[in-house]
Order: structure tokens, then sequence, then C-alpha cells
């Protein structure tokens, strides 16, 4: 059940990217455990996804900020959605063409939430909590969540800044 709710997510996000012309490059899928240990291969595997991409500009900084937000909403999945009780978390990811950009789309089938009510972090006040979606939001450029009746979708876009002379 959990397989088939992922695949009917990422279909589903994947049929809106279709339909606006983009060609895609590459892609890939695969789910993991919904626990902390698990988000460094995640972030492993995605350096060497984006590591065939020609002429990214910045290489170690754009890895790092797409993985630093890819491990925010994972931790997100892990802590809020499931409670820390386990679960899964599935994830695609693709690179499509005009613009070259990373789309990351990342399922899961905890608790929902409304990221309407999450308040913008007071910058300059000291505070725990509450800088996670508000990071993801600045390294990406763009973040949608999304909850189905399969279950939760997140999905992250980020255009890749390229060298081209």
């Amino acid at each position: 059940m959990q397989k088939d709710a992922e695949a009917k997510l990422m279909d589903a996000h994947s049929m809106n990217e279709q339909s606006v012309g983009a060609t895609e490059v590459d892609a890939m899928q695969f789910s993991f455990p919904a626990n902390l240990e698990q988000l460094e291969h995640v972030g492993e595997r995605i350096r060497q996804f984006l590591s065939g991409v020609k002429n990214l500009s910045e290489p170690e900084v754009t890895n790092y900020n797409i993985e630093l937000a890819l491990q925010e909403i994972c931790v997100n999945i892990v802590k809020h959605a499931y409670a820390n009780q386990g679960g899964q978390i599935g994830m695609n990811a693709r690179l499509v063409e005009k613009p070259l950009r990373l789309i990351l789309t990342l399922t899961d089938q905890g608790a929902s939430f409304d990221p309407d009510v999450v308040a913008e972090p007071k910058l300059g006040e000291l505070q725990e909590h509450g800088f996670g979606l508000f990071l993801v939001e600045q390294l990406m450029d763009e973040v949608k969540y999304q909850t189905t009746a399969e279950g939760n979708c997140w999905r992250l876009v980020k255009i890749l800044p390229l060298d081209l002379g």
C-alpha cells in the first residue's frame, strides 16, 4: 500500500511537469526508512545524481544548498509527520531542461500539516526552532506542499546555475 500511494503522488507531480513541455534529462526514484540516520545516505545519492551535470556553477555551494533543503524537509517528515515512530519516505529526483532544474518530490504517509500556519522566524531574536521551512524556501526556487488521500507530498525545485562561458 505504501509504494502504491507513493507512486500515485509522484506520478501526479510528474504529469504536471510534462504538461508544460519540459524535457526530462535524468531521473532516479527510491524510498528509505524515515529515520535521521538515513539522511546522510540520501545526501550522498543526491550528490552522486548531480555529479553528472556539466558546467554546474559553484557545484559545492549548489550541492550543499540542495542537500541542506532536502535534509530540513526530511527531518520535518521524521520528527513531525511520523513523530519519530518510523515509516517510509519516497523520493523522486529529476533533472529537467529549459531551464535546467532539479525537481525533488518527497512523499510520506505521516500526519499532515498546514504550512500557512507556520510563522516566519523572527530574525534577530533568539529561538531554537522554526527556521527549517524558512530556510528551505530561501535555498530553493520553488517549495510546494500538498496533502491528498494517498499522503503528503513535497515538491522542491532548484534551477541549476550553469557556467556557460
